[in-house]
């Protein structure tokens, strides 16, 4: 079981740094640790601490959570599933989402705010597949567009869940730190 485990950890640290295309020596830097302890991260010898783990991500400038996803269930998380299989790990993931995050994901589907969730989806995908750059730009401007429109009292929909503009200004410093190579302080 202890093996597994380490297993499937030293998998999750390869994987994410060869995902976001970055070498042992770039993460050892960029955590200030030497490259022999990336190599032993990564072979299951040792593990990181906590907040090593989610420097790392950040480093890497990766979203964490589908790493995680498929650590805790190696099963359910996979690129070639069957229609059974999505719908079975999407309900999996639900079931372990925040309520505020559940909330928020009903008004995407199902609040009065103009657009269909068919169209909201094709929105997410096609800006998914854009560079970074692009993807930058995207998020800066709803953020501000949304600060003018909530200090202007012009919001639609304010009776329902807010969005957390906090995590939002959080994930344009990470996305900008990975495009310009830096590390700024979130």
């Amino acid at each position: 079981m202890e093996k597994d485990i380490n297993d499937r950890f030293a998998h999750m640290w390869r994987k994410s740094r060869e995902d976001a295309g970055k070498s042992q020596d770039y993460m050892a830097r960029a955590l200030g640790v030497s490259k022999k302890t990336i190599q032993n991260w990564e072979a299951g010898y040792s593990c990181p601490s906590q907040l090593v783990g989610f420097q790392w991500f950040n480093a890497l400038g990766l979203q964490p959570m589908p790493y995680y996803l498929e650590l805790m269930y190696p099963s359910d998380f996979k690129s070639n599933m069957d229609d059974d299989e999505i719908e079975k790990a999407l309900i999996k993931y639900i079931k372990g989402m925040r309520a505020s995050d559940k909330r928020k994901l009903l008004f995407v589907i199902y609040g009065d705010h103009g657009s269909s969730f068919s169209e909201l989806i094709e929105l997410l995908c096609a800006h998914f597949h854009t560079p970074d750059p692009n993807r930058l730009t995207v998020a800066q401007n709803v953020c501000t567009n949304f600060e003018i429109a909530e200090a202007k009292n012009e919001l639609i929909a304010k009776e329902h869940i807010m969005p957390d503009i906090t995590i939002l200004k959080r994930a344009i410093i990470r996305k900008r730190n990975k495009i310009l190579g830096t590390n700024d302080k979130l």
